[in-house]
């Protein structure tokens, strides 16, 4: 009987965590797709060393990690980026002239059917869904 209850009680605990995750996860989604974002880049970094970099910071202050890695293989530090408030679409520019155009955040699935997630985004940037 303590081995159910021992085992009942492990289960409820992974059952807890992986609910915040996913709660975490989804609130900082739909908050970065909210946030606008609009700088210079003064610089790139990756928090591990020795890896390419994931990270970038404009106007040296705004760190921003987006989960699209073709942003990154094209971003270098001067370009200019915009990402408009309330959506996936980041613009790259360079020497003032639109260099790219594309999605910024990977949206899992499970994210796009959340009934939480807006009802305008559903349809909205579907290349970045990531299928589960």
């Amino acid at each position: 009987m303590k081995r159910i209850v021992a085992l009942l009680c492990i289960s409820l605990l992974f059952i807890g965590c992986e609910t915040l995750s996913y709660e975490k996860s989804f609130n900082r989604l739909v908050e970065n797709i909210k946030h606008e974002r609009i700088g210079i880049v003064t610089s790139t970094f990756s928090p591990r060393e020795n890896m390419k970099p994931t990270h970038f910071v404009i106007n040296s202050i705004d760190t921003i990690s987006p989960t699209n890695s073709l942003v990154m293989d094209e971003l270098y530090i001067g370009d200019k980026i915009v990402k408009n408030s309330s959506d996936n679409i980041i613009k790259i520019f360079k020497s003032d002239t639109l260099f790219k155009k594309t999605w910024m955040y990977k949206i899992p699935e499970k994210c796009r059917k959340d009934r939480r997630f807006p009802t305008d985004w559903k349809t909205k940037w579907i290349e970045a869904t990531m299928m589960e």
